[in-house]
């Protein structure tokens, strides 16, 4: 609709992931100052405005679709953080993972749902620019309805205590992973970013209108998996679930 081709879609993903990568170095500071809460609201907000803002681009060459993808990024990041924030003091520790799981099996919920009414929306032989334009608004307005239930939900969290932070550099120090696992985090954002991101142009170009048979199978397997190994990782360990996890990336 806007012209471009996969170079343009490359760069627009890339900058939004690297402007989306940056903010998440000062998200941990707001949610200590400021709360899990307030963080994940306006994360919300801003997701809904970079939704309605997409309705004014006319031109994937122009500074402004790079703009709004770093801001659709970053409330992205905003939201994920502050959601994994509010969960993990939820529950207690043995719980955790558990709370943590039925978290993603609502997103994988939520990725079918979606995927439907994209291709309700968008899923012709021929995409106009009123359905791209149809199809921002309808997001905008459900990153509305998300922000406020958002606010619902989290009522009565309380607003940490204001105290001294210990320097950027020198939290990143001490807490780093390190090299080997962040590495594995780099497979892990590749394997399940790059098919998503270029499932769209790859369907286009064998004349396959609709994409939400994919998404579909992809979280009932998903879903079916988390049950099927739920208790895995406590028989043989989390080392040998990540790597045949990765193992099942990397086929």
């Amino acid at each position: 609709v806007l012209g471009g081709s996969e170079l343009h879609l490359g760069w627009i993903v890339g900058v939004g992931a690297v402007g989306s990568l940056l903010m998440r170095l000062f998200l941990g500071r707001g949610i200590d100052r400021y709360g899990p809460r307030l963080v994940w609201f306006c994360s919300s907000v801003l997701l809904a405005a970079s939704c309605f803002a997409h309705l004014w681009i006319t031109s994937c060459h122009g500074p402004a679709i790079y703009l709004w993808r770093i801001v659709f990024c970053c409330s992205w990041a905003g939201i994920l953080v502050s959601v994994m924030t509010f969960v993990s003091t939820r529950a207690s520790t043995p719980r955790m993972a558990e709370i943590v799981g039925m978290l993603g099996t609502s997103g994988l919920l939520g990725i079918v749902l979606g995927t439907q009414l994209g291709d309700f929306l968008l899923g012709t032989e021929t995409v106009q620019p009123w359905q791209v334009d149809r199809m921002f608004l309808v997001a905008g307005i459900l990153g509305i309805c998300s922000a406020l239930f958002v606010w619902l939900a989290t009522r009565g969290q309380v607003r940490p205590a204001r105290r001294r932070q210990p320097p950027m550099v020198w939290v990143l120090r001490r807490y780093h992973p390190g090299t080997l696992l962040l590495l594995v985090g780099v497979a892990i954002g590749a394997g399940l970013n790059l098919p998503a991101t270029f499932l769209r142009p790859y369907a286009a170009e064998l004349n396959i209108a609709r994409i939400a048979l994919f998404f579909n199978v992809f979280a009932v397997t998903a879903i079916v998996t988390r049950v099927a190994t739920r208790h895995l990782p406590e028989r043989f360990g989390l080392q040998p679930m990540i790597l045949l996890g990765l193992g099942g990336v990397f086929v």
